[in-house]
């Protein structure tokens, strides 16, 4: 299973972002400029 975060770059949606990839998750994220 692969998880989209939106939001990546705020505090939770970062913190979030860590703990997926240190659990090897496969992570899409979705930003804006």
């Amino acid at each position: 299973m692969s998880y989209v975060v939106t939001g990546a770059t705020g505090q939770v949606g970062s913190t979030v972002v860590d703990y997926l990839l240190k659990q090897s998750v496969p992570v899409h994220v979705v930003i804006r400029s």
